[in-house]
């Protein structure tokens, strides 16, 4: 009887784990809004300092350095951004962009738009690296064209 309850238990420990996986990587739907000038420079929850430059975002609960896709609804434009701070806290609200994430869905005269977020980890290889505040052109941006598998995936520098 004790095997039994003992190997109940792992099975639905299991199941458990299988679920949570499974629905941490369905697609996410609200809205999206995005940083203020005034954050610029700032730390932010996870210690990296906001950088309008950069492709950043705030999400709730996804763990820092976690890359996901955010897509436009409405337009089909979509950006890949890395985790870097939590939030937003408003109703709906799904994932803060950084200005130039912002910038590239096109959503600067909106201020708000409707999303798809997607983790995209699993899919793609990207460095991502702080700024280098002695040289602007050398931001911390990504812009990825081709979604490269891992195994497949060129060494970074």
């Amino acid at each position: 009887m004790r095997k039994f309850r003992v190997l109940t238990i792992i099975f639905a420990s299991l199941i458990i784990i299988a679920i949570t996986k499974m629905s941490a990587q369905a697609p996410e739907t609200g809205k999206a809004t995005y940083y203020a000038d005034r954050m610029h420079g700032r730390p932010t929850s996870s210690g990296t300092r906001y950088h309008r430059d950069s492709f950043y975002c705030a999400h709730r609960t996804l763990p820092f350095g976690t890359l996901v896709r955010v897509t436009d609804t409405q337009t089909g434009k979509s950006v890949i951004v890395k985790v870097i701070d939590r939030g937003p806290f408003g109703k709906g609200k799904v994932v803060d962009l950084s200005k130039a994430a912002a910038r590239e869905l096109g959503m600067l005269g909106k201020g708000v738009i409707r999303i798809e977020l997607e983790v995209v980890n699993d899919s793609i290889s990207a460095t991502l690296s702080e700024p280098d505040s002695a040289n602007p052109e050398a931001l911390d941006s990504i812009r990825i064209e081709t979604i490269v598998p891992l195994d497949d995936a060129p060494l970074a520098r």
